[in-house]
Formats: C-alpha cells, sequence, structure tokens
C-alpha cells in the first residue's frame, strides 16, 4: 500500500472513530486496523530513511574524491 494511500485509510478510521457512531465490536476492529497500518507506515518510513542515509553516504564518498 502506498503512502497517501495509508495515511488516507488512518484520517478514515479516525473519523470514523471519532463519531462514535461504530459500536464497541467495529471500534475494535477500526482500531486493530489502524494500527496495522500505523506499524506499516513506520516500516515506509524507516526504510525511507535508510535509503537516504545510503544516498547522502555514496554522495559524500563522491565529494571527497580527488578531481585530479
Amino acid at each position: 500500500m502506498e503512502y497517501n494511500d495509508i495515511i488516507k485509510e488512518l484520517e478514515n478510521i479516525i473519523e470514523q472513530l471519532e463519531s462514535g457512531e461504530c459500536g464497541l465490536e467495529n471500534s475494535a476492529k477500526l482500531y486493530e486496523r489502524g494500527t496495522d497500518l500505523a506499524k506499516q507506515l513506520g516500516k515506509q518510513i524507516d526504510d525511507t530513511k535508510g535509503k537516504i542515509t545510503i544516498i547522502k553516504q555514496q554522495l559524500d564518498k563522491i565529494i571527497e574524491e580527488d578531481f585530479n
């Protein structure tokens, strides 16, 4: 699932939970789904941070190379 899709679904879940019209069982299911989505989002963010770190390290090596 894409980052923006996860955010939209989380926003939808929050709206449903805040409405107070879900009932206990449905609220529990929505909460569970929300926590699963939050974990996915966290993983995507961590993966992206890792990629940025690798790219930065590669750029630092390029900048440090002697141009002679």
